[in-house]
């Protein structure tokens, strides 16, 4: 029977300009880790000085449009046995990773997946989203990235034939609370380029759909979510989500006779179901449907959703609330 092994840890960071978020990203981890691997594609700012001080191993490498390429290259930079994978705008939450250190030392478990938790900033709230990834694995050379953009290295977990735990590890990433034009409008020529070399490919097809509709670019965001709405390489999550993004562009443009249409499921997750009863709430405000309207609106799953706005809400119940009181409609 094997014995447990002592974990050593590699956390690997890829960085450029981040020198407002990298010290965040490098002191939530500091503390565990055995070894921290920066690898910057040119820095301008102080952000090489940080990493330093902070006693990151800062190597650099010439950017080359690819994720992978310079992710796979900080993988053979790493001398620990298991290896983190974090963002320059991320942190992860300290308290949740030690609760499950006793995973790393379980020589029967090579990959975790963590929740990664996206704030993002909307008017003036800031909303989550939420998604599962595998960003804590051995080190392992047959654990490679793929993808020059939303890279993954799952693949290679699950074709060298290692299951792949989930977990209740926090990282938080904060990249969306801030203006991310530049790197929206980077992302959207990377995932272009990818899907000319595999057109095919939904997975990459709904997130340049997510990236356009970032970008409020709204016409290409529905037409990319309409070819994928039934796809069988996505997720449930992911089909759920593509059916509340179309209904989001119908009611931005007044087209509430579809918004039924796309809104026609319900969904076990809670922060989802919350966001497609509060769509649904606002079409029958602008219907002039109050009652049905305030009953949506007051369903616990909409305030309790983290991707519905809460001031928003609060502004549409009031109004509800007072429509109804007055009899004004």
């Amino acid at each position: 029977m094997k014995t447990a092994t002592k974990a050593t840890i590699s956390i690997i960071i890829l960085a450029k300009n981040n020198e407002a978020t990298i010290g965040r990203a490098i002191n939530s981890m500091k503390e565990l880790v055995t070894q921290i691997v920066v690898v910057d594609t040119g820095s301008t700012d102080n952000t090489v000085a940080i990493c330093t001080r902070l006693g990151a191993e800062v190597h650099f490498y010439k950017w080359v449009n690819d994720f992978s390429a310079t992710r796979n290259y900080a993988l053979r930079l790493c001398r620990c046995n298991w290896v983190i994978i974090l963002d320059s705008d991320e942190a992860i939450e300290l308290d949740s990773i030690k609760e499950h250190l006793e995973l790393l030392k379980n020589p029967n478990n090579h990959a975790i997946n963590v929740r990664l938790i996206n704030i993002m900033k909307d008017s003036d709230s800031l909303i989550e989203t939420e998604h599962r990834y595998t960003r804590i694995f051995r080190n392992n050379p047959a654990f490679k990235f793929t993808g020059t953009i939303h890279e993954q290295i799952r693949p290679s977990i699950e074709e060298a034939g290692y299951d792949i735990i989930d977990t209740e590890i926090k990282i938080y990433h904060y990249g969306y609370s801030s203006n991310q034009r530049e790197k929206g409008e980077r992302n959207r020529e990377m995932l272009l380029n990818e899907i000319k070399m595999n057109p095919g490919d939904d997975w990459l097809k709904y997130h340049l759909a997510e990236t356009e509709f970032a970008l409020a670019n709204n016409d290409e965001a529905y037409r990319l979510y309409n070819q994928i709405t039934d796809s069988a390489q996505l997720s449930a999550d992911q089909i759920q989500r593509t059916l509340i993004r179309l209904a989001q562009i119908c009611l931005a443009n007044d087209q509430y006779a579809e918004i039924n249409h796309w809104l026609a499921f319900n969904s076990d997750d809670n922060n989802l179901e919350g966001m497609r009863l509060y769509i649904l709430a606002t079409t029958k405000l602008m219907q002039r449907d109050y009652e049905a309207a305030k009953t949506l609106f007051l369903n616990p799953l909409v305030e309790q959703s983290v991707l519905v706005n809460k001031a928003n809400w609060e502004k549409a119940v009031d109004l509800v609330v007072k429509i109804l009181e007055n009899d004004i409609h």
